[in-house]
């Protein structure tokens, strides 16, 4: 598809640094099970709340550890998750928003926060000119995707120095159906042939701008 295809990501990395204490004294501590709690509810408030809904953003927590014994107040908890979105200014408004919410639990619980979330891959956005050409090439075997995908793509680095399309090789079939990063994926090396005839159409015929 023209223009965004894929999202810049992000991986999401906080530690939340409290004071343990026996639950029966749980005022003596600082529960940092709690606040990391209540640090990712309010990360999702950005999406509804600070970026616009035109913008297609994702905030995902995959991973959360805290705690040891069921009745100590922990005074760790680590949160890990991805942040994806298809602009880059986007991706830096949420993640200065999340660095701003962090100062102020840690001005309100008496906490620290130990924050990362560096930019990895900037959003792959297919180049108009070209991606016109690919398609005329491309004639019948072609099919434009509904909408762009939150899935990342380092080859986005090389459309950041020249303009560039990516594109996907469908490869699913009666026989292999399983989706990539699945420990069943398989294809039919059969379908590699259309494959190298369209890069084979693309080295020779398709033309750059100035």
């Amino acid at each position: 598809r023209p223009g965004p295809l894929m999202a810049q990501n992000g991986e999401l990395d906080v530690k939340v640094i409290g004071k343990s204490a026996h639950a029966g004294l749980y005022h003596l501590g600082v529960d940092s099970i709690v606040i990391a709690s209540m640090l990712i509810c309010q990360y999702q408030t950005i999406l509804t709340r600070v970026i616009s809904p035109v913008e297609s953003c994702v905030i995902n927590i995959g991973e959360i550890q805290g705690g040891t014994v069921r009745n100590i107040v922990p005074d760790q908890t680590i949160f890990k998750g991805t942040v994806r979105t298809y602009s880059e200014a986007v991706f830096k408004k949420i993640t200065d928003t999340m660095q701003s919410i962090n100062h102020g639990f840690e001005e309100a619980y008496g906490c620290k926060i130990e924050f990362s979330c560096p930019p990895m891959y900037p959003p792959v956005l297919n180049d108009y000119d070209l991606y016109r050409q690919f398609v005329n090439l491309a004639g019948d075997n072609y099919e434009e995707l509904k909408e762009p995908v939150m899935l990342a793509e380092d080859f986005a680095f090389y459309q950041r120095e020249v303009p560039g399309i990516f594109f996907y090789v469908g490869t699913k079939t009666n026989r292999y159906s399983s989706g990539l990063h699945t420990e069943t994926f398989n294809f039919d090396e059969e379908l590699l042939l259309p494959a190298i005839d369209i890069y084979y159409q693309i080295a020779s015929k398709i033309k750059l701008g100035e």
